[in-house]
Formats: C-alpha cells, structure tokens, sequence
C-alpha cells in the first residue's frame, strides 16, 4: 500500500499532489517528475558517496567473516 501511495503521488501534478489519497492522477507526469528530480538533486554525488562507503565495508565484513569461519 505504501509503495502504491508513493508511485501515485510522485506520477500526480503538483496540484493534485497537494491533497494525499490514493486516487489516480488525472494526467500521469511520473516521468517529468522524475527527469525534474534527477536534474534538480545531485543524486549521482550521493550515489558515488554510497557506493565508496558500501564497498569497503561490504568486503571487510567478507574477508573478517572467513577468516572468523
């Protein structure tokens, strides 16, 4: 329910974003406002971010974990 509610809302216009339920947006703009967030955000910087503190500790955790095994 929670990941309907959210794919609803995000396709909606602002105007009708204003108001939350779960009806279906008159006219979808999912795409527009996903191109808009991607351009607006520095989602690739935090990408980047996550993945240099993802990386290092997902191979500490498997290197301690054998040698501990």
């Amino acid at each position: 329910m929670l990941l309907w509610t959210v794919l609803v809302t995000a396709g909606k216009s602002q105007a009708e974003a204003l108001s939350p339920d779960l009806s279906l947006p008159s006219d979808w703009q999912l795409w527009d406002n996903v191109a808009e967030v991607v351009s607006r955000s520095h989602i690739g910087a935090a990408f980047i971010g996550s993945l240099l503190l993802l990386v290092p500790s997902v191979a500490l955790v498997l290197v301690l974990g054998s040698m501990a095994s």
